[in-house]
């Protein structure tokens, strides 16, 4: 079973197109990204898969269930990227009111002991971060089915960043499933099996990380002696281009790489070269550069 299904979702504000007939498919115990720069139609997605909003057509369940509905509501730890909170209460008091409409939080006391919560605080004193570290609470001490995220560090230092995405880990192992959107890429390519890319309200990939960088051209690093030609080089490597990144030169090579170091090996004005490994950031520049 799919743990979130998504068919055709349109969305229009008004006469602007937000969301143009997208399909996801998310499998069942696994943390699967969901990128795109601001505007693109994250947002809008998980707010209709929360049930904050309808879509204008189309379809999104969750667990074959319909979005939105109350029972499908409690399949789901909601964690957004600003959190409202009723400033009246403390933490404590207000973490009681959801336990009162969820039930019992089994992991509650674990939560506020790694993300350093006091409850005795007041929540119109809080910052941004202390803000979200409830969220993070909130969303998960219940032990949801599926937990959709939208931005979940925002606000958080990198120890409590890391804290949370080793949460997520251990949530998945447990059986929970993570729908997660975020701008901070390395955390992505650590944690997730799959994932999916929005530009401008369409989806223009989805898969495994793994599959889609194979889909890039490679960037190779050379060090040149210093009576090459560059041109001349990436003539011989059958490479359109080649420019200057600091002290190395750079070119890219679509296909077999296999081919392209054979020929750097037998070049002697080629003294040195290295192939970084493929980043998801990379990829999501290629994505969003002007060409695409």
């Amino acid at each position: 079973m799919n743990a979130i299904e998504v068919t055709n979702l349109t969305k229009y504000y008004g006469s602007f197109k937000a969301l143009d007939q997208i399909n996801i498919s998310i499998k069942e115990g696994e943390i699967h990204g969901f990128l795109g720069p601001n505007g693109a139609g994250k947002t809008s997605t998980i707010r209709i898969l929360v049930g904050l909003m309808g879509a204008s057509n189309g379809s999104a369940t969750i667990f074959n269930q319909k979005s939105g509905d109350k029972n499908t509501k409690k399949l789901v730890g909601y964690l957004p990227s600003d959190f409202g909170l009723p400033k009246q209460y403390t933490i404590g008091q207000y973490l009681d009111l959801i336990e009162k409409v969820r039930g019992k939080g089994q992991y509650r006391e674990e939560l506020v002991t790694r993300f350093k919560v006091d409850e005795n605080k007041k929540l119109n004193q809080l910052s941004k971060g202390n803000r979200q570290k409830v969220s993070i609470v909130q969303a998960l001490m219940h032990e949801p089915k599926i937990v959709i995220a939208d931005e979940p560090t925002s606000g958080l230092d990198p120890l409590l960043q890391n804290e949370l995405n080793n949460y997520f880990q251990e949530y998945v192992d447990r059986g929970g499933t993570v729908f997660v959107s975020s701008h901070i890429l390395a955390d992505v390519q650590g944690i997730c099996n799959n994932i999916t890319v929005i530009k401008e309200g369409k989806i223009v990939s989805s898969g495994s990380i793994d599959d889609l960088l194979k889909t890039m051209p490679r960037k190779i690093l050379l060090s040149l002696s210093k009576d090459a030609d560059p041109n001349i080089i990436s003539q011989e490597l059958s490479t359109k281009s080649i420019s200057k990144e600091l002290d190395k030169f750079v070119i890219y090579v679509e296909g077999n790489i296999k081919e392209a170091v054979s020929k750097i090996i037998q070049n002697e004005k080629i003294i040195d070269f290295s192939i970084p490994q493929p980043s998801l950031e990379a990829y999501f520049k290629d994505i969003y550069s002007d060409e695409n």
